[in-house]
């Protein structure tokens, strides 16, 4: 069955801690934008997400916290994530990161 895919904004497409750069006075800045293009929010925030996730299984360590600021501080004008689309996102960069990395942990049992 064929879901929508929303064209709400622009978006990174391949959103990860690498690729922001935060200055001293809170300023945030996005390198590497060849892949930007129109999409649903929910695809940079489960791109980031998913990052997380490998960064928790790598280094061993809970990122629950981190993972709960940035899902509740993630707003866009449209309002909340949309959370179906949301872990769908997560799931494709899950899978993606996994083959890449070779960390089969990633997916789901």
């Amino acid at each position: 069955m064929a879901v929508a895919w929303p064209h709400t904004t622009v978006v990174h497409r391949d959103l990860y801690e690498e690729q922001l750069l935060l200055d001293d006075d809170g300023g945030v800045g996005l390198i590497d934008l060849d892949d930007a293009a129109l999409g649903p929010p929910e695809l940079d925030l489960g791109d980031l997400l998913a990052h997380l996730d490998l960064l928790a299984l790598r280094t061993g360590r809970s990122l629950d916290p981190p993972t709960a600021a940035l899902l509740a501080g993630h707003t866009s004008s449209a309002g909340a994530p949309d959370a179906a689309l949301l872990a769908r996102c997560r799931a494709l960069t899950r899978l993606r990161l996994a083959c890449i990395h070779r960390e089969p942990e990633l997916l789901p049992p």
